[in-house]
């Protein structure tokens, strides 16, 4: 009578992944009957990863794009031709977007002046983390300019 033992693996899923994000699975593999040859993992969005010869406990990270439910499957095959599949079930929620707010002040001492006159706008955006790309600025006397940059100025001539 032949015994084969086959290799086992354990797989955590990590919990709460959002979308954009990086997530980590742990997995555990352990030798059955010969030493393991090949593992690979699945993430189930159409990509999956090989993990070679691995043995004991290790990670592996992984980013998913939408939000939605992917079935994980892990696969690890001995030396020997046999092998084991694991899945569980990774839920993406929906990246969450913190809104914008935007303060703006200038170097205008008072409500008026004698043209021309030359103004310093600066923008403050709250998160300050967010990554702006661009600001449009309209000046309300016809004129807007683009930047890259929170801060511009903006000279305002005499009216007709």
């Amino acid at each position: 009578m032949t015994v084969i033992i086959a290799p086992t693996v354990a797989l955590t899923v990590p919990s709460p992944v959002t979308e954009g994000e990086g997530a980590t699975f742990t997995l555990s593999v352990t030798a059955g009957a010969t030493p393991i040859r090949t593992m690979t993992i699945d993430f189930g969005d159409g990509s999956e990863q090989s993990l070679g010869a691995l043995a004991g406990t290790g990670t592996v990270a992984h980013v998913y794009r939408r939000d939605s439910t992917y079935v994980v499957t892990v696969t690890a095959t001995d030396t020997g031709g046999d092998s084991t599949t694991v899945t569980s079930t990774v839920v993406v929620a929906e990246e969450e977007v913190t809104p914008l707010s935007l303060t703006l002040t200038s170097d205008l001492t008072s409500g008026t002046g004698t043209a021309p006159v030359n103004v310093t706008f600066t923008a403050a955006v709250t998160p300050t983390t967010a990554n702006i790309v661009r600001y449009d600025w309209t000046f309300g006397d016809g004129t807007s300019v683009t930047t890259s940059g929170a801060v511009t100025s903006h000279v305002y001539g005499p009216r007709m």
